[in-house]
């Protein structure tokens, strides 16, 4: 999807952007009560929302010119972030979300764990960023006042009827649609060197044209494993 949008001249999409986690450390810096003192001088705490809306702009000026910026990472879907937004920027954020049933993630990954001669065990593999926190952090935002920040996007959908979820995505962010050409998407090179830190050659691969992965749960995982991430599946 992100190769999708990128095709778009107005558009960029980031590749594995650390921007949430270094806007939070600022913003939560201010409620510091070890920093508190340091923020009195100079009338620091009125410049607070400014200077967090200047850091943004400049970090994303070193990235592009275009003229609006999607920023991909998993954590802004969480509450504490779309609180931080709302306090900075005044506005709630507009937050896309792709998904896929769970167990077809599962059996993504243990694939790709098997082409990398590595063991696969949900139990640990899936832990932390690469997919619990975000899982629970998106299910938390579904089920509060903040899901109207959520646009959840169907890995099915996607695929199936990719010029319609494109359309909702650009009406989502109320921005001009841009037609893409899917026959000519192509990855982003320097997710080369992320698929190496995580030891997972081939993660973000990206081939030419849309097509649904051919990858059958069912001939991946046990039954147990199929009933229990099935269940997981809770936004349709």
């Amino acid at each position: 999807m992100g190769a999708i949008l990128n095709q778009n001249p107005d558009c960029y999409v980031t590749v594995q952007s650390p921007f949430v986690e270094l806007l939070w450390r600022n913003f939560s810096l201010w409620e510091d009560p070890n920093w508190k003192q340091d923020f009195i001088g100079d009338n620091a705490e009125s410049k607070k929302i400014a200077y967090l809306k200047g850091i943004t702009e400049l970090y994303y000026r070193q990235l592009t010119d275009s003229n609006f910026v999607i920023d991909n990472r998993r954590q802004w879907q969480s509450i504490g972030n779309i609180r931080m937004y709302v306090d900075i920027f005044g506005e709630l954020p507009k937050i896309i979300c792709p998904v896929r049933n769970v167990e077809e993630i599962v059996a993504s990954f243990s694939n790709l764990f098997k082409e990398n001669s590595r063991e696969f065990r949900p139990e640990t593999n899936l832990e932390g960023n690469v997919f619990s926190d975000a899982y629970y952090q998106l299910k938390d935002t579904y089920d509060s006042i903040y899901r109207d920040c959520l646009h959840i996007v169907d890995y099915d959908d996607l695929v199936g009827n990719t010029d319609l979820e494109v359309e909702k995505i650009y009406e989502f962010l109320n921005v001009q649609p841009y037609k893409s050409d899917y026959e000519s998407i192509e990855g982003n090179p320097l997710y080369i060197d992320i698929d190496c830190s995580y030891d997972l050659v081939g993660m973000h691969n990206i081939k030419s044209g849309i097509h649904k992965s051919g990858t059958n749960p069912e001939e991946v995982l046990s039954k147990e494993q199929l009933n229990q991430f099935k269940k997981l599946t809770f936004w349709k």
